[in-house]
């Protein structure tokens, strides 16, 4: 389950990503409670890959 939704959340992002190494993650609706962390990346778990910064969509005004 988790390879499918990797594929589906993350392979469109793919051609963007080269070079990056920090995502910032701003998560809304059912996606706020996926753990991106284990996600799969190129064989290995996305935070194995790269720095992860997770904000809430939900911030103040």
């Amino acid at each position: 389950m988790s390879q499918s939704l990797g594929q589906q959340v993350l392979e469109p992002l793919r051609p963007y990503l080269n070079g990056v190494t920090h995502l910032l993650i701003v998560p809304n609706g059912p996606l706020y409670d996926l753990p991106f962390t284990a996600l799969p990346w190129n064989g290995h778990f996305l935070v194995e890959q790269f720095h992860l910064s997770t904000l809430s969509p939900r911030s103040p005004c």
